[in-house]
């Protein structure tokens, strides 16, 4: 019945962690037998709740990397407070795993029970209860909870996080190995300062392939530089969000009728890219989300400068902790190293060889955009007022550099629609 938690122990295996440290009761039995089964993991245990999370708070010290705390279900996980509070103050990375009572057992007197929800307040990085999930989910989303409790550990500020683990019983769970294998997906993270190993794989996936960049909302405006210079190392197209500050930009790169584009199968099809880049938040526009959601087996790199997972689809293979400016930055230089290590060898062709090639993805988007926009502006013509002429009217008449505020919901989804440079 809990087999699911496979897939979230198997996931901090694939994440690099390596320690667990288990303070033992009734309620942890599923977390504590499925950590000593799959082998990735050398694990203590220590009875007093205590002193195991001074004990995981060391070894975390120690080896610079998140280690795993798991205990029962009650006052066990109040226990580990002062550890948590070391970690937070100290910058040391802890992943705290309490079980708990389901919540049909919750505010009914069952022994052993008492409220978890964020018991450790603002000590901790990051919380999330693990909920029990949906058939459709079962495999996916304790992976992507792991992913996220990995990530807010590892911040540019360091620390413990709290996911709250539900169990319903029997507590005893099956351990067949495919439970672990399920779900699994490529994803790995890049912390904040880019290496150039890590900037060399990013090149790799994107160089000469059909890239695709999302610029979503909250970008600054001092990234749109930043952002067309990696549409000019990948002659990549950019997806310009309403929220972005793209759209400020008169470039023949900046799309801006994709939502239009995108409702339509043959535009999905042939605009469907080998890879993608996605700058900041997601894109609010559902049609693009669902897009995402459907490329399974691509390299999807999410950028952004704090370690927040920003793909509802899940489907991220690779997590950038930068700016964009820090992105083109390393690019740059790994691509002017690539150059003279490769005339070293072959003066004559190397620069030839190592510039990306115009594959006429960009050229394909920036063709499609016109005949969207041109239907699109057809708007303009309308003798009644509705949100496409709305939206018209008000490029027209507001002053250059105004500050329009929007509402949620279908107000945005409009003004993602119609709105263009």
């Amino acid at each position: 019945m809990n087999e699911y938690i496979a897939a979230l122990v198997d996931e901090f295996a694939q994440l690099g962690i390596t320690y667990a440290v288990f303070s033992p009761g009734s309620r942890s039995t599923t977390m504590a037998m499925l950590f000593r089964e799959h082998g990735a993991f050398e694990t203590y245990m220590n009875i007093d709740e205590r002193s195991a999370g001074f004990m995981a708070l060391g070894i975390a010290k120690a080896h610079r990397k998140p280690v795993i705390l798991v205990c029962t279900s009650g006052s066990a996980v109040a226990h580990y407070m002062p550890a948590v509070l070391e970690a937070q103050y100290n910058g040391v990375p802890l992943i705290i795993l309490s079980a708990d009572r389901p919540h049909t057992l919750q505010h009914v007197g069952a022994p052993q029970t008492v409220d978890q929800q964020k018991i450790f307040g603002t000590a901790v990085n990051y919380y999330e209860e693990l909920a029990v999930p949906q058939q459709e989910h079962y495999y996916t989303y304790p992976r992507l909870v792991a992913r996220k409790a990995y990530m807010k550990s590892m911040d540019v500020k360091r620390g413990p996080v709290h996911i709250n683990v539900p169990l319903f019983e029997p507590l005893v769970p099956e351990l067949d190995r495919r439970h672990f294998e399920c779900g699994r997906q490529p994803f790995s993270v890049v912390p904040a300062a880019i290496q150039p190993g890590d900037a060399c794989t990013i090149y790799d996936l994107l160089a000469n392939k059909k890239v695709l960049i999302l610029a979503g909302p909250s970008t600054n405006l001092e990234d749109t530089d930043a952002i067309l210079g990696l549409s000019n190392i990948f002659h990549a197209p950019i997806l310009g969000d309403p929220l972005s500050n793209m759209r400020r930009v008169y470039d023949e790169r900046v799309i801006t009728s994709y939502d239009a584009l995108l409702s339509q199968e043959v535009y999905r099809d042939t605009l469907r890219p080998d890879c993608m880049l996605q700058i900041g938040q997601m894109v609010v526009s559902k049609r693009v989300q669902q897009w995402v959601a459907s490329m399974q087996h691509i390299p999807i790199i999410s950028v952004s400068s704090t370690m927040d997972y920003t793909n509802p689809a899940g489907n991220t293979t690779l997590f950038v902790q930068s700016t964009p400016q820090g992105l083109v930055d390393a690019l740059n230089m790994e691509i002017s190293e690539l150059h003279v290590m490769a005339n070293e060898v072959h003066a004559e062709v190397a620069d030839e060889e190592l510039n990306t090639v115009d594959n006429g993805y960009l050229a394909t988007w920036i063709d499609a955009d016109g005949v969207g926009r041109k239907q699109l502006d057809t708007v303009a013509r309308e003798q009644e007022l509705f949100e496409g002429y709305t939206i018209h009217l008000l490029q027209e008449l507001l002053p250059k550099n105004s500050q329009l505020v929007v509402a949620n919901s279908m107000s945005i989804r409009d003004m993602d629609y119609f709105l263009g440079w």
